[in-house]
């Protein structure tokens, strides 16, 4: 492995590096009260794993339209409920477990916990809980994970 590669692959085997699927994304999540309200703080890495010798391919859910799954650090994507319950709008300033983060989104409502989480870069979240150089979450995005001939690990 490359030692040098995302800090994804301190996390996982090269067995699953192999396996039947177009994007890794290293997360940490947790969940907190907000401004009263429950909400999911999850960070996301600012890079995705695609597996050797795959084109990359669109992602099934993207924060950024022109890369996926990347966030500028000092801001947050919120979920619909919060965004609503709260009255916050695009470019406002919000306060998160005493940091300022800039709204760069409010995210759609899905009729999930999507709709209370508040997306953020992977480094700020990893900060704000004191758990930098942690995950606890790995999303296998796009896979291909049944095969009848083949074990789905």
């Amino acid at each position: 492995m490359n030692k040098k590669g995302p800090e994804i692959y301190k996390f996982i085997s090269r067995p699953v590096i192999e396996r039947a699927y177009n994007h890794l994304i290293a997360t940490l999540q947790e969940r907190i009260t907000w401004n009263g309200i429950q909400a999911i703080l999850t960070g996301i890495a600012p890079k995705e794993i695609i597996p050797p010798g795959k084109a990359k391919r669109p992602m099934t859910f993207a924060l950024e339209p022109k890369t996926a799954y990347t966030i500028e650090q000092g801001t947050v994507y919120l979920g619909f409920e919060l965004a609503n319950k709260l009255e916050i709008k695009r470019g406002d300033k919000v306060d998160i477990l005493g940091k300022s983060f800039t709204v760069a989104r409010r995210r759609p409502e899905t009729g999930t916990d999507d709709d209370i989480r508040i997306h953020a870069h992977l480094r700020d979240v990893q900060t704000l809980l004191k758990k930098e150089g942690q995950i606890n979450g790995i999303k296998a995005l796009d896979c291909a994970c049944y095969d009848p001939g083949k074990d789905a690990l």
